[in-house]
């Protein structure tokens, strides 16, 4: 089965309801917990609002960077 195609502009709710049907296309992902899941989905949000609003004087702030394979001990075991 395909991957469907994606919206335009996902966002967060959506990509936390389609988690289920992730976790169905992809087996790996039922060995994580998921508020783990969850909380990624929403870290990733937060450092693209971050990325895209610009602070007082204008200038836009970092772009998103990758955490580490460390981040979370959870997915290492």
């Amino acid at each position: 089965m395909p991957i469907p195609q994606l919206r335009d502009n996902p966002d967060y709710y959506s990509q936390k309801k389609d988690l289920v049907n992730t976790k169905d296309k992809f087996p790996d992902y039922k060995l994580i917990h998921s508020q783990i899941l969850q909380d990624c989905i929403k870290r990733v949000k937060l450092a693209f609002d971050r990325w895209l609003k610009t602070d007082k004087k204008g200038t836009r702030l970092g772009k998103p960077r990758f955490n580490g394979i460390g981040r979370y001990r959870i997915i290492n075991n």
